[in-house]
């Protein structure tokens, strides 16, 4: 007999660190033989509580192809239905108008809105002979993306005009030249429909919204956008008129068909854009699904702890539908839609300034808790390297925050060092911002306890935005600001202590990594100061790692990327990075000779695409005292439960051959930091798997005491609207530990210290 069985493709990507999935249809005949129409990377779903992760190479290996049980999976039958939209008027054929191709330009914001549409590719038929392999290939994080620019709605799987009422015009424009006008003269649902989701677990989307001074009696509400499966209302945004202000709150349905809402936000008449970030809950009673509604880049409210784990999101309707009253009669505006698996959106470049709106107005059962990360599903191909078993965490002496608080916009990464103390103890940060082609220095004398005891900026600006800035002193007056550029170029400032000035910048390369959309995270220069000489390695565009002084090519041969450099007491230098090979790497400068390149890592490393470079991943590498080299990095996706990735590896030479070691807590971009006594610490954000600090907006340490590690533990708790689910960027040891950290909502950046 012919087994079906539904493929979940999952993919993780982003600043925030959760993931989602495509379903497709694969036939499985007599002798396993696997019939693949359509993905690249596929998951086959057995049953409810397990996935097996398959992806279909056309590589020869001996590895053959699972046997997978029929175990039926149980079917899903709504308990309740909801009437979708009404369908009165056929899909709409509109006429488009002549169609102005604008001419692309880089507008400062936190988002890309890359606006390709995913397209399914044949794969080679999968057998049980020993000719393909089981490899993961992750989903792209863009689901879709269209701003009514082409004129017409054919970008979308289907629309309801209702006799041309919804069409797209210049004057409904709120980012763009044109927009989606949306005519409400009659009761009839009027929408665009996006059915490119696929079964998807985690779902995010952003919309521009104006009321455009709409008539709506008191009281009128009715559906915005919504996503569903099956018919079935998965979510919702509302939007209603009430005591005199249009107002608009978000909705989702638990596996008990409840809805559960947050309150009721007062939006002004002018432009606004809407985010929401949905997940259905990762299994069977962990009720982890939320959703989370943002309005103008502000988190308004998280609705958390949802049984919803039978929930998916297979199409969305975006327009006035569902519920449309006969006291609201007009025309408002939509435009700038985009949809993701996995990353925050944030504005468009070329929408408008929002208009601030007031404050919130309490309704139903708000639940103002920050999301925990979803739970993705991936393979884990460990490689042939010693390891030792990760010890459980047990106390150990811990240190107080003895500082925390916000600076000023900016950026920060875990491989370089963007924060130095002088020997003069001044404190210095260098730091680019997002989208962005100015480097600013900051200063403050002695230990900073706010903001207003930094100084600055001082500021030089490039040719291109800034993707990494790394800051290495000489000991003396001079700190070098070593800058990466999104077009490929490593520039170097001298910048004078003394005066508080740059010099003239000087360009080491221009065949360094170029990257484009959303950057940040992929950090490709580093810099270090030995032997009264500044070293330099920086990411090619031929993805080797590249040791400047010599133009050396340190890997052998494999995609590199993410440099990380330390300098040894006896004045050797260390270089670390990561391969697509799912290797972490490392090779010793000494006396003037390369050693060989070292693995140092056992169960694969996580690499990325998606949203930039391996943006999630240092590592973050430093020397002691004593010689001995410290290493973390994250695991990739794991093939058990709970099939996430992220698993925080520390790895050490201190026995003479490196031993790698899972810590027990999960996160991204963890860094390493030593105290003046040289205690080693780990920093790095929070995360839902973990047993203590899981909330990943939280910034958590812990602190390692003989081979031990210390249970995750709260150094700075996010606040309101706020999230630290970023890469912190540490000082050089010899002083108190002082890092930089990012709130990734506003981008701003905090300055941590702990003694």
């Amino acid at each position: 007999m012919t087994r079906k069985i539904v493929l979940i493709a999952a993919c993780f990507l982003g600043l925030a660190g959760v993931a989602l999935a495509a379903s497709y249809t694969l036939d499985l005949v007599p002798g396993d033989q696997a019939i693949v129409s359509c993905s690249e990377s596929l998951l086959v779903t057995q049953t409810v509580s397990q996935t097996v992760n398959l992806c279909v190479t056309s590589s020869p290996t001996s590895t053959p192809v699972p046997t997978y049980t029929d175990t039926p999976a149980p079917s899903f039958t709504p308990t309740d239905t909801d009437t979708p939209p009404p369908t009165n008027t056929a899909t709409a054929t509109d006429t488009p108008p002549p169609t102005d191709t604008p001419t692309a330009t880089d507008t400062p914001t936190p988002t890309s809105v890359p606006t390709d549409t995913p397209t399914n590719t044949a794969l080679p038929t999968a057998t049980n002979t020993p000719s393909n392999t089981a490899t993961p290939t992750p989903l792209p994080d863009l689901i879709f993306a269209d701003g009514f620019e082409s004129g017409n709605l054919s970008a979308w799987t289907s629309s309801v005009t209702d006799t041309g009422s919804l069409s797209v015009s210049a004057a409904a424009a709120l980012a763009g030249a044109r927009g989606l006008q949306a005519l409400i003269n009659d009761n009839n649902a009027i929408y665009v429909a996006d059915g490119r989701p696929s079964a998807e677990p985690r779902y995010r989307a952003r919309f521009y919204f104006d009321p455009n001074t709409i008539a709506m009696s008191s009281g009128n509400t009715h559906d915005l956008f919504v996503g569903r499966s099956g018919g079935l209302d998965m979510f919702r945004v509302q939007f209603r008129y009430s005591g005199g202000t249009y107002q608009a709150l978000a909705q989702l349905r638990s596996d008990a068909t409840s809805y559960s809402s947050t309150s009721w936000y007062t939006i002004s008449d002018a432009p606004h854009f809407i985010e929401i970030d949905w997940r259905a809950s990762t299994a069977a009673g962990a009720n982890n699904g939320y959703l989370s509604l943002w309005i103008d880049n502000t988190l308004r409210q998280t609705v958390s702890n949802i049984d919803n784990d039978t929930r998916r999101v297979d199409d969305v309707l975006l327009g006035p539908l569902s519920g449309i009253d006969t006291g609201t009669r007009g025309t408002y505006y939509l435009d700038a839609f985009e949809s993701r698996r996995v990353t925050f959106i944030g504005p468009e470049p070329s929408g408008p300034t929002p208009t601030p709106t007031s404050t919130p107005t309490p309704a139903d059962t708000p639940t103002p808790t920050l999301p925990p990360t979803a739970t993705p599903t991936a393979s884990d191909t460990p490689t042939p390297t010693p390891t030792v078993p990760s010890p459980t965490p047990t106390p150990s002496p811990t240190p107080a925050a003895t500082a925390f608080f916000s600076l000023f916009a900016g950026l920060s990464d875990v491989s370089p060092h963007q924060i130095v103390r002088t020997n003069a103890d001044r404190l210095y940060v260098f730091t680019p911002q997002v989208y962005s082609t100015v480097i600013r220095a900051y200063w403050a004398d002695g230990l900073p306890v706010s903001a207003a005891n930094f100084s600055g900026p001082a500021q030089v600006a490039e040719a291109d935005y800034v993707v990494t800035v790394d800051a290495v002193y000489d000991g003396s007056t001079t700190i070098y600001v070593l800058a990466l550029t999104r077009n490929g170029t490593v520039r170097r400032y001298a910048f004078d202590t003394t005066t508080n000035s740059f010099g003239a910048g000087q360009t080491l390369a221009t065949n360094a990594a170029t990257v484009t959309g959303d950057y940040a995270g992929s950090e490709g220069v580093v810099g270090a100061y030995a032997g009264g000489a500044l070293h330099v390695v920086y990411w090619s565009n031929a993805n080797h790692i590249i040791y400047y002084n010599t133009s050396t090519q340190l890997d052998s041969g494999s995609s590199a990327q993410h440099p990380a450099i330390a300098v040894a007491p006896n004045g050797s230098l260390t270089v670390a990075w990561i391969q697509t090979d799912k290797s972490v790497r490392v090779r010793t400068l000494s006396g003037g000779v390369w050693g060989a390149v070292e693995q140092v890592n056992t169960a694969n490393a996580y690499t990325s695409t998606s949203g930039g470079i391996s943006i999630d991943q240092g590592p973050s590498l430093l020397i002691d005292s004593a010689g001995v080299r410290h290493l973390t990095y994250i695991e990739d996706w794991r093939a058990a439960a709970p099939y996430d990735y992220g698993r925080v590896h520390y790895v050490t030479n201190g026995s003479g051959a490196w031993i790698d070691q899972y810590v027990g807590v999960y996160s991204h971009n963890p860094a390493l930091a030593l105290s003046s006594a040289g205690q080693l610490r780990l920093i790095a954000h929070g995360y839902a798997l973990n047993a203590t600090c899981t909330d990943n907006a939280d910034m958590c340490y812990m602190v390692r005491s003989g081979s031990t590690w210390s249970a995750f533990q709260l150094f700075a708790a996010n606040p309101a609207g706020a999230s630290f689910d970023s890469s912190p960027s540490g000082n050089l040891p010899g002083g108190p530990i002082e890092f930089l950290f990012l709130d990734e909502i506003a981008r701003v950046l905090y300055y941590g210290r702990m003694e």
